[in-house]
């Protein structure tokens, strides 16, 4: 009998590889250290919390993300959630018109920039410019909106961070369920006798021959090669010890990477504050940075009414994390930027802590100045594959990279890789 291909991480990387393998006919067995599937994806489902996401909770750049075609073929809801979206600061509702008109100019502003200059030191000069107090007060809200997509401090990226593709739109899908997508849709065929729970990997041997991989709890697991679909953050942390070690390219790779420091938090109330046909709001200014998502509108079949949920990112995130008994104190000025009537507490507060998750150590990969995604990509793909160890996850790919259908479509890459 043939020894297994190792899979460790039996997120959508994971997952997608080993139903690759599935489908070949080929045998696999998956470690996962969490007591869960779907890694980052992680969809909070009981009777008081319905759908809460976690993790990912849209399909991103629809109508080109093939996850959004697969999820209608099997029934499974999605909704544009961006049909009616406001624009805030910290003093309440901007004027519509007037930011996206900034904001076109302040891509072309960007995009005449020179690639190394930082969108931070970009967007200082680009808001020196506006001298009506209306004006300047939009651009300040349309550069600091960039803290919640790039993750990190806007110094630490460069000016063609997140440049909209010239006549090509691209928008978003909120999810209904994205763990169960993930897990029943598009693992469906993955056998779960072959899935490890609560198995945490600590070292993996290689040569020619195949590799074995060593457990938290002292067990040697021997296979012909494995696939490695942790996230970059676990990477970054050293918590696998590889053997030979990792070559000069590929952990130069994984140390310029970076990770964002993103979470969410939902907030049941009694009876909205907000306006509830609204289905987003952004919220920026140089003090905050949120997206606040109208929750109850994006899932109208919901009992769950009354409920949002905030996407903090950079050190917005660092507080919410840090003070998990404050959160609403915390979060309260993004709350009455949004508000048109009286706020009153919540009573119930669900958080994610991707930050200290030791499965994640972060949310999802972003590419800093002076790196470029191809040039970190390049060296998970196209390392010496004579040791028998390939990569997947979002952090491998340049097509869908720091989303869930490029983790997924790496780890059909890495199973081909494996089988070759």
């Amino acid at each position: 009998m043939s020894s297994p291909i190792i899979i460790i991480g039996a997120g959508t990387a994971g997952l997608s590889a080993a139903q690759y393998l599935q489908k070949q006919g080929k045998d696999y067995v998956i470690l996962e250290g969490r007591d869960r599937l779907g890694g980052r994806v992680h969809t909070l489902n009981d009777k008081d919390h319905e759908n809460y996401e976690l993790g990912a909770a849209w399909f991103h750049e629809v109508p080109h993300n093939k996850l959004t075609d697969i999820a209608e073929e099997n029934g499974v809801e999605s909704i544009f959630d961006d049909v009616n979206v406001e624009f805030h600061d910290s003093k309440g509702k901007l004027d519509q018109n007037l930011v996206a008109t900034i904001t076109n100019k302040f891509n072309e502003y960007r995009d005449s920039r020179q690639p190394d200059t930082t969108l931070e030191r970009a967007a200082d000069t680009f808001v020196s410019g506006f001298k009506n107090a209306d004006e300047r007060q939009a651009a300040l809200s349309v550069v600091n909106r960039f803290v919640l997509s790039a993750g990190i401090p806007l110094g630490n990226v460069n000016t063609r961070f997140g440049l909209p593709l010239p006549k090509d739109e691209r928008r978003d899908k909120a999810v209904q369920n994205y763990s169960k997508f993930v897990t029943d849709v598009l693992a469906s065929d993955v056998d779960r006798q072959k899935i490890k729970l609560n198995v945490q990997v600590t070292g993996i041997v290689s040569d020619n021959e195949g590799v074995t991989v060593t457990t938290e709890s002292g067990e040697h697991i021997k296979g012909a090669s494995v696939i490695v679909t942790v996230p970059i953050g676990v990477l970054k942390k050293n918590v696998i010890n590889f053997e030979p070690e990792l070559d000069h390219n590929l952990q130069s790779a994984i140390n310029n990477y970076a990770v964002t420091r993103v979470e969410k938090v939902y907030m049941t109330f009694k009876e909205p504050f907000w306006k509830p046909e609204v289905f987003k709001f952004i919220v920026s200014d140089e003090n905050i940075q949120a997206l606040v998502w109208n929750w109850s509108a994006a899932h109208p079949s919901s009992e769950n009414r009354n409920t949002i949920a905030i996407l903090v990112a950079g050190n917005l995130a660092a507080s919410v994390e840090k003070n998990k008994q404050h959160v609403y104190e915390t979060l309260k000025p993004v709350l009455e930027a949004i508000a048109v009537k009286e706020i009153s507490e919540p009573h119930n507060v669900v958080m994610s802590d991707w930050y200290f998750d030791k499965f994640s150590h972060g949310s999802y990969s972003t590419v800093p100045n002076e790196q470029t995604r191809e040039g970190l990509v390049s060296p998970f793909v196209n390392q010496d594959h004579r040791h028998r160890v390939f990569f997947a996850g979002e952090h491998t790919i340049v097509e869908g990279a720091g989303y869930v259908q490029g983790a997924y479509d790496s780890g059909i890459r890495a199973a081909k890789q494996a089988l070759a």
